[in-house]
């Protein structure tokens, strides 16, 4: 088989266990111009695409559309749990990596650390095909929708080449200049961006019940659960709310109700601290200000 019937078959495996692919225009034999070096990818490198958690479609098609033109990536995975395949060639998202991680890839080993001990010195854009996925890459939530079809796609991929999970890696564990994915603590958690991504691979290639996870992922803020209240690390002190499951986004404007709304369960009992860049990607992913009383839309 070609390398692009290894994708479709990889496509069907994911449609086989329920997820929705969606084959970009032009993705079988879509490349940077460069061939496998060994054929096919030796493995798997995840990442975060830094941009916005909204769930609209015409957003989401517009970062896609921005993948296939560049490049950049093989898969991209939205906030639905949505696979996108977009190129079955070598693409531009490892960048400059270690040689030792490539090494340990090889060998079905994973990697010696997380993060990568140096930037390194060579490319992994012909050795690992790779998935972004829809998040700012800081410390929100991460839908479990689209984790799940994360480890779904470097799984799918993995029983088409006869691999292990030890092929699953973390943009950071290929090299310290970065940071993704930032799911369940990033770097250095040994959570999402190391073990637990490949202790999930496993499951879903053997299809056996995940065992129990000693630190499990928080779930996101659900439209009629708790509004999760923010104000910025440093700033002014004014405390907003946030739902970003439930595009509601607003500026607490009645201090006095703010303690009745925390003991009625409106709002979360703590006030998390987050940084400005941080909370214009909640604000953003919110897009919709809700009018609640005794609350001040954002306009």
């Amino acid at each position: 088989m070609s390398v692009s019937d290894d994708f479709r078959a990889a496509v069907e495996l994911l449609r086989g266990w329920g997820f929705h692919v969606t084959e970009w225009n032009g993705c079988y034999g879509r490349s940077n111009g460069g061939g496998w070096s060994a054929g096919r990818p030796v493995g798997h490198v995840n990442h975060h695409y830094v941009c916005s958690l909204t769930p609209d479609q015409g957003y989401i098609n517009n970062l896609v559309a921005n993948l296939a033109n560049g490049s950049v990536v093989n898969w991209f995975a939205d906030v639905h749990g949505v696979a996108y395949l977009i190129g079955t060639g070598p693409m531009n998202h490892a960048g400059t990596g270690n040689q030792s991680v490539l090494d340990r890839t090889r060998m079905d080993a994973p990697p010696p650390s997380n993060p990568a001990s140096s930037a390194g010195s060579i490319s992994g854009n012909s050795h690992y095909s790779g998935t972004e996925a829809q998040h700012p890459g800081d410390s929100t939530p991460w839908p479990t929708p689209m984790l799940d079809v994360v480890v779904a796609i470097n799984a799918a991929e993995f029983l088409v080449w006869n691999y292990t999970e030890n092929r699953a890696i973390n943009h950071s564990e290929w090299s310290n200049r970065k940071i993704d994915m930032s799911a369940g603590g990033g770097v250095n958690s040994d959570g999402w961006s190391a073990a637990e991504l490949r202790r999930r691979v496993a499951a879903q290639m053997t299809g056996t019940a995940l065992p129990p996870n000693p630190e499990p992922e928080p779930e996101p803020v659900e439209d009629d659960d708790v509004m999760q209240l923010l104000k910025i690390a440093g700033g002014d002190g004014k405390i907003y709310a946030a739902s970003v499951t439930g595009r509601r986004f607003y500026y607490i404007g009645n201090p006095d109700s703010l303690q009745s709304n925390q003991l009625a369960g409106t709002y979360s009992a703590e006030i998390k601290e987050i940084d400005q860049g941080q909370m214009n990607h909640v604000r953003y992913a919110c897009q919709i200000q809700g009018d609640d009383d005794p609350a001040t839309p954002i306009p």
